[in-house]
Order: C-alpha cells, then sequence, then structure tokens
C-alpha cells in the first residue's frame, strides 16, 4: 500500500504562534509606505491653501475637506484669534497650522484632538506645525473604566469643557456636544500645543544658540525626557495663559466665521455649517 505522507492528526507546529499565516496577512495598522518618508499627518489631500500675518510673524494656514459625518468645530478665524492673545515671542517659529481629515486607522490606531509636529512637511512648506484634526459629528467614545490617575485628570478637564462623561458598572461613556469639543481644541488642545512648542525653544534652539551643544544632541536630549514630563510642561503652560485670560473675561469668546475671501467651504465647519440654516 502506498502512503502520501501526510499525517492528518499531526497539527502544524505554528498554530498559536505570531509565525502562523504570516506570509498570507499582512499587518493592520497605519500605512507606512518605504518610499515616502513623510508622517501620515503630513499626507493631505486636496487641501486650501493660504497665508496669514500676525505682526511680524507669517505662517501657512492648510484646511482639507472633511469626509460625510465629520466637521471641523473650530473655524480659522477662532485660531487665529487665539494667536493673537498668545504672547508672539512664545509662537515665534510655529510656521504652519493645518486642518485635517483623519483616515480610518489613523482614527483607531492615533486618535487626539490635535497634534504638535515638531518638523514637518506640507508640500513647499516645511517647519513646525499645530495640527487640528476633524471629529465625527455626534461623537461619543467609551473606556475601560479602570483608568490611571493621569486620565482621571482628563475626565475631570472634559467635564469643565462640557462633554457629559457617565461612569457604569463596565465603562466610562464619554458623550462630546459641539460645543464642548470646540472648547477642547480651542481653549485646550491649540495652547497645549503651543506649551510643546515653547519647551522645544527653549530646550533645543535657545540652549543651541547658546552653544550649549551640537543640536543633534539637544534634540536627543529632549525626546529622551519622559513623556509625561514633556506633557506636563505643556499642561501647566496652557493652565497658566488660559487661566490668566479666563480671570480677565477674554476666553471663551463666542464661535467666529471663516472670512469669505479664504475660499473655504461652510460644510467643513460645523459652526459655519449651521448658520447657514435658520
Amino acid at each position: 500500500m502506498n502512503f502520501s505522507g501526510r499525517n492528518p492528526t499531526r497539527r502544524n507546529r505554528k498554530i498559536g504562534c505570531k509565525s502562523q499565516g504570516y506570509k498570507r496577512r499582512k499587518s493592520f495598522g497605519i500605512p507606512n509606505p518605504s518610499n515616502d518618508s513623510r508622517c501620515f499627518y503630513e499626507k493631505l489631500n486636496s487641501a486650501v491653501e493660504f497665508e496669514y500675518a500676525l505682526n511680524s510673524q507669517r505662517f501657512t494656514v492648510f484646511v482639507e475637506p472633511t469626509a460625510p459625518g465629520w466637521k471641523y468645530f473650530l473655524s480659522v478665524q477662532d485660531i487665529i484669534e487665539l494667536l493673537k492673545l498668545i504672547p508672539e515671542a512664545d509662537r515665534a517659529g510655529l510656521s504652519v497650522v493645518v486642518f485635517r481629515q483623519p483616515k480610518r486607522k489613523e482614527r483607531i490606531f492615533s486618535p487626539v484632538w490635535g497634534r504638535m509636529a515638531y518638523w514637518a512637511e506640507f508640500g513647499r512648506h516645511t517647519g513646525m506645525s499645530v495640527v487640528i484634526e476633524a471629529q465625527p459629528l455626534d461623537y461619543n467614545y467609551r473606556l475601560k473604566k479602570h483608568v490611571g490617575p493621569v486620565f482621571t485628570q482628563e475626565l475631570d478637564a472634559l467635564r469643565r469643557d462640557g462633554h457629559r462623561v457617565d461612569i457604569t458598572s463596565r465603562y466610562i461613556e464619554i458623550s462630546c456636544p459641539p460645543e464642548a469639543i470646540r472648547a477642547t481644541q480651542l481653549f485646550r488642545t491649540v495652547p497645549h500645543e503651543i506649551g510643546h512648542h515653547l519647551d522645544y525653544q527653549q530646550k533645543v534652539e535657545a540652549a543651541f544658540d547658546r552653544n550649549e551643544g551640537e543640536l543633534d544632541d539637544l534634540i536627543s536630549l529632549f525626546f529622551a525626557r519622559p513623556q509625561q514630563e514633556r506633557e506636563a510642561f505643556a499642561d501647566r503652560y496652557a493652565e497658566e495663559v488660559m487661566g490668566a485670560f479666563r480671570r480677565h473675561g477674554i476666553v471663551p469668546f463666542p464661535p467666529l466665521s471663516n472670512r469669505v475671501e479664504a475660499g473655504l467651504n461652510p460644510d467643513w465647519f460645523f459652526f459655519d455649517a449651521v448658520s447657514k440654516y435658520p
């Protein structure tokens, strides 16, 4: 009798291991093509581009069209008005402001209100950038109930911004109305990112100007610091600056509409789109 050599009782040795089916399975994550050195948030599609000047500072604004069911909950004019309040020395070196529409995988793996890019490339424009991300309409999400002390403070800040935070037996349910999203992004996220920018300016660029080390070494030392330390610096800056503005009644200010000459679609912005209807 001839045998095929196949033994159906013998299991694949790789079953249950990471290498099982490795050649047939693609990794699920944010695409990172090897022929493109840009980070995912530097890749914009059909973005509107225009220039702004605040006193002696000039910077470029990019606005990417939003996807169906997504909006920007603050306008370009909102950010311009806030930047006018920030001391010019604190925002010196900021060259780009970006409104971007996150893609599906980016939203899964890197969900943020906004981010600071210490160096980014948007076409012919490069430099330090603040990136604000579009958010979905009727935005709500849930977290596991057991969170660390750092996020407990974040929950308190979300409540102050106007988000609804409900704690159930298993989860923390967070509902985000439009006014709360605007408050979080405009009056907390943007100053927080400016704080990161100022931290970098003081510890890297100013130190380099004082001949305290090579630029590459200073950059390495900056990012070698614990992330919690860098976040604490940005939080302190945002709290100090915005606290002073609140005490003087300067913020919060109501939503500002985008200028008509900017060539922006009002439907990309929640409050501009709402204002078109009675």
